[in-house]
């Protein structure tokens, strides 16, 4: 699905997490981790609905506050 990249999957958690403008507000931080992700992984083509649809149960995993 094109996230292949753990660097740049890595990257984007670190970038989005320690974003001082979401203030650790995990709500603010799906959609920005999720939309970068997703345009990552479907850079080359892809269903972006599918690739959304497989990171957020992730997200939801991981990520405290839901």
């Amino acid at each position: 699905m094109g996230l292949e990249d753990a660097e740049y999957v890595g990257g984007v958690l670190w970038s989005v997490l320690t974003d001082k403008k979401t203030g650790g507000d995990t709500e603010e931080q799906r959609p920005d981790i999720t939309g970068r992700l997703v345009r990552w992984a479907v850079r080359d083509g892809g269903d972006t609905s599918r690739a959304a649809a497989a990171i957020r149960p992730v997200l939801d995993e991981y990520l405290p506050g839901r």
